[in-house]
């Protein structure tokens, strides 16, 4: 009789921490497996074409807040992937939608005619900065004063390019949310311990609006943004909770 319950106690301890260790490594497993909703519910991933955010009228799908952040993060690997996504929607695409729906289709189609005659031009006479120069100066082409940075100072695709060309390269038609650009980097800033990478640039800027004033006054509807409630995918939600003024999770379909 003893060895029988000792055999049953010996079952049930061994039962007992079978158990506790799937639970342990469930909790381990889980928050890597899937997001959590702010509830936490698990989450499935959102499709490419997926509405994830909503500012008042304003919606964003799972690419356009996506499709910057790995160039974005290489910029500043000191940024969370919460703060780029915030920086993307309140600074890059809320600005770009309002732009967009004041912008004159027919403007905005010359200004980048303008630009891909630029292109062809320098290309089919040396395709250098110096051609560029050349071709650019008469059209209100210049250098930065100062090294620019990845972010703030240039335009997301305008960086791109920026980064990627080689010094002295030319760059084709960049099409931005203010105009379109031909650019060439000119000097490279070495990356010191703490700082990030810089370059100096020759641009030629090409702007789809005459107003003077178009992208400051833009920028300042957009900053209004900021205190319209964030509605967000739930696998947003956790990240983006400490940097919105108000937000609530996106309702599903």
């Amino acid at each position: 009789m003893r060895e029988r319950e000792e055999q049953r106690a010996k079952s049930h301890t061994g039962l007992a921490l079978a158990m506790a260790f799937t639970m342990a490594l469930v909790l381990v497993l889980l928050p890597g497996a899937c997001r959590e909703d702010g509830k936490g519910r698990a989450d499935p991933e959102p499709q490419a074409k997926e509405v994830v955010a909503r500012i008042g009228d304003m919606e964003f799908t799972e690419s356009e807040l996506n499709e910057d952040l790995a160039f974005l993060k290489s910029a500043d690997p000191s940024l969370s992937d919460g703060a780029i996504r915030h920086y993307l929607l309140m600074q890059v695409l809320v600005p770009k939608r309002l732009a967009q729906k004041e912008l004159d289709p027919q403007a905005v189609a010359e200004a980048r005619q303008r630009a891909a005659d630029l292109v062809t031009a320098v290309r089919s006479a040396g395709s250098d900065l110096a051609t560029l120069k050349r071709y650019g100066d008469p059209v209100g082409g210049r250098e930065s004063p100062f090294p620019l940075f990845r972010t703030n100072d240039l335009e997301v695709p305008v960086a791109r390019a920026a980064f990627s060309l080689k010094i002295g390269e030319v760059s084709g038609a960049i099409h931005g949310t203010w105009g379109s650009y031909v650019i060439s980097p000119t000097t490279l800033e070495k990356r010191l311990a703490g700082s990030a990478e810089s370059r100096t640039v020759y641009t030629v800027f090409f702007p789809y609006s005459e107003e003077s004033d178009f992208r400051s006054r833009i920028l300042g509807e957009a900053a209004r943004y900021r205190k319209i409630p964030l509605e967000v995918h739930s696998r947003y939600f956790r990240e983006l909770r400490p940097l919105a003024t108000e937000i609530r999770i996106l309702p599903k379909n």
